[in-house]
C-alpha cells in the first residue's frame, strides 16, 4: 500500500509541474540536449527570487506539456563556483540555453507571467497551454533569416515553399497552403514558411537549392541537412498525411487530434497485461512506468487500481463532455490524447472480469 500511495503522489506531483531544481551535478543531463532550457540563477536570501517564484513556478506549469523547453532553476548560492563560468553576476537572472550545446540568450525584460511566456516562445517556438496562438500564418522567409530559421534547433520541421509573385501556379496554391498552416497552428514540431526566390536579394537561396520552377516545395526535416523534395498532390489532404508521416503528428484537416494521438503502441502488450491482472499485480506493472515518460498511462492505471475498471467509462464520459464545451485549444489537445488512450483501456474491458 505504501507503494502506491507513493506512486498517486508521483501522478499528483506529476499534474502541477513547477520549475525543475538543478545543481552542479544534474546541470547538464537537461541543459545542452534536444531540448531547450530556461534556467534561473537564485538564492534563497533574494527577495525578488522570492517574489518570482509562484510566476516562475506557474511558467513552468503552462509549458509542461511541450517537448521543445523545460523550465528549471538552481540555486546559484549551493552552486557559487559552478555558476561563475555564465556570468551571472545579480538574482535572480534568467538564461534560455538553446538545444544541442546552441547559444545562451539573457533575459533582461520585465518578470512577468507574460513577458516570460513570449521571450520562451520567441526562443523554442513552445506554446503555453495559456497563449496558444488563435491564428497561424505561412512564415515569411528571406536570404537573411532562412537559415537561422529553418536550421535552428529551436525550430521545427519545415515545409517551404520556393516561389514567385508572378508565378500563376503560386497564387493558385497560396490558399491551401495557408489553410494547412492554420491546421498545424497547435503543433510546435511542424510549420509551413516560404521565401520569393524570384527576388534578388534571395536568389543565393534560390541556387542553393536548384530551384528550377515555381512553386516548388522542400521538406527540412530537423536533424537532417538535405530537405526532401515534396513530390504528392497538392491538396489540403495530401499536405496534412505528409506532414503526419514526417513531423511525427497526428492532425486532421480541421486542425483536431485523430484518434492515434497520444496512444504508444509499445505500450499495448502492457495494457492488455494491466487489464488482465488482479490488482497487485497492476500496482507492480504501473511501477514499471513509473521513470516513463507516458504519465497519462500512469495516471490511468493509477485510477483504475484505486477506483476500480468502471473509472474508465466514467472518465471517458467526463472528458467527451469536457471537448463537446468551448476548452481552448491545447487544453482540447490534450483531452483528446487521455479520450484516446483511455480507449486503449476500454478495448479490454469486455475480456475483463474485475479481481
Amino acid at each position: 500500500m505504501m507503494r502506491f500511495i507513493l506512486l498517486v503522489c508521483a501522478v499528483l506531483a506529476y499534474t502541477y509541474a513547477s520549475a525543475v531544481e538543478l545543481s552542479s551535478s544534474t546541470f547538464y543531463d537537461l541543459v545542452g540536449k534536444d531540448t531547450g532550457v530556461l534556467v534561473e540563477f537564485y538564492t534563497p536570501w533574494c527577495s525578488h527570487c522570492k517574489h518570482l517564484e509562484p510566476i516562475y513556478n506557474q511558467l513552468a506549469d503552462s509549458f509542461s506539456h511541450s517537448n521543445k523547453v523545460s523550465i528549471a532553476k538552481i540555486d546559484a548560492d549551493e552552486n557559487k563556483k559552478f555558476v561563475r563560468q555564465f556570468g551571472v553576476k545579480g538574482y535572480p537572472t534568467i538564461k534560455y540555453f538553446e538545444p544541442n550545446n546552441g547559444g545562451i540568450i539573457d533575459f533582461t525584460g520585465f518578470r512577468g507571467l507574460d513577458e516570460l511566456s513570449r521571450f520562451v516562445t520567441q526562443h523554442s517556438h513552445a506554446h503555453p497551454l495559456s497563449q496558444t496562438p488563435s491564428t497561424a500564418s505561412v512564415v515569411e522567409l528571406t536570404n537573411e533569416n532562412f537559415d537561422s530559421h529553418v536550421f535552428s534547433p529551436s525550430k521545427p520541421n519545415t515545409l517551404v515553399m520556393f516561389y514567385a509573385p508572378w508565378c500563376g501556379h503560386c497564387k493558385a496554391l497560396m490558399p491551401t497552403f495557408d489553410a494547412v498552416a492554420e491546421t498545424y497552428a497547435r503543433d510546435d514540431n511542424c510549420q509551413l514558411a516560404k521565401i520569393n526566390v524570384d527576388d534578388k536579394s534571395n536568389a543565393e537561396i534560390g541556387t542553393r537549392y536548384k530551384i528550377g520552377g515555381f512553386p516548388t516545395l522542400k521538406m527540412f526535416k530537423d536533424g537532417e541537412d538535405a530537405p526532401l523534395h515534396y513530390d504528392k498532390a497538392r491538396t489540403h489532404a495530401a499536405f496534412v498525411e505528409y506532414l503526419n508521416d514526417h513531423c511525427g503528428t497526428h492532425r486532421q484537416l480541421n486542425g483536431e487530434l485523430n484518434e492515434d494521438a497520444g496512444v504508444v503502441s509499445e505500450l499495448e502488450e502492457t495494457v492488455k497485461e494491466f487489464m488482465h491482472s488482479t490488482n497487485q499485480q497492476r500496482l507492480a506493472i504501473a511501477e514499471q512506468l513509473h521513470s516513463s515518460p507516458h504519465k497519462v498511462y500512469l495516471r490511468v492505471m493509477s485510477k483504475i487500481i484505486t477506483n476500480g475498471a468502471d473509472y474508465l467509462h466514467a472518465e471517458s464520459e467526463r472528458v467527451s463532455k469536457l471537448l463537446q464545451s468551448k476548452v481552448q485549444d491545447t487544453k482540447r489537445d490534450q483531452l483528446t490524447m487521455k479520450k484516446n488512450v483511455l480507449r486503449r483501456f476500454q478495448q479490454y474491458l469486455h475480456q475483463h472480469v474485475e479481481l
